[in-house]
């Protein structure tokens, strides 16, 4: 075994060699930065709240929402919003109304209704989702006692894109929780 390791340190150490296994970490080591980290890190700049609402639920920020948080990531083209805001019953209306939506659909089956308070939809990265949940207050979704799931989609004629949407509510704290993917 050590004449092995003596063999293969005395190949490497010819200059030629070096530079292969020198050359393919190189490559391995920027082909994992070019998938894994630098597509998170590139792209537009993160809409204003307002926009990214516009953009992914397919109306303006109804009168009666109010402390609009939003976290955005994108990869490529891809992009995921985590918001949550608080919507009085009139906002809660609009934001719920077909005119808005290609479709809504109430969740009632609980293994569904448990995956969406879990904030599993199309989820970006598990890097920075942890974060993302953090910054939103997502975790105060798992202690509602009796959420709202609705599920929406949107097509967005301005970027082409479907918007797929998990709406949480918490009516009687009046809040709203919203993961939002495009594809």
């Amino acid at each position: 075994m050590r004449s092995r390791l003596l063999t293969t340190l005395q190949y490497l150490q010819q200059p030629r060699h070096f530079r292969h296994v020198l050359f393919a970490g190189l490559l391995l080591c920027g082909a994992w930065f070019v998938v894994n980290v630098l597509p998170w890190k590139v792209g537009p700049p993160p809409p204003p709240p307002a926009v990214a609402f516009q953009k992914a639920l397919g109306q303006r920020v109804p009168k009666g929402v109010s402390d609009l948080v939003v976290v955005s990531r994108q990869y490529v083209i891809k992009s995921w919003f985590w918001m949550r805001f608080h919507a009085s019953d009139q906002a809660l209306a609009s934001l719920l109304r077909t005119g808005n939506a290609t479709d809504i659909k109430r969740v009632e089956h609980p293994p569904l209704v448990q995956i969406a308070l879990q904030g599993t939809l199309g989820i970006g990265h598990h890097k920075y989702d942890s974060v993302d949940k953090q910054t939103v207050g997502w975790h105060r979704v798992l202690k509602i006692r009796k959420p709202e799931v609705y599920k929406l989609s949107y097509f967005s004629e301005a970027d082409g894109f479907i918007w797929y949407s998990d709406v949480i509510v918490d009516r009687k704290g009046g809040w709203v929780y919203v993961l939002t993917r495009s594809d």
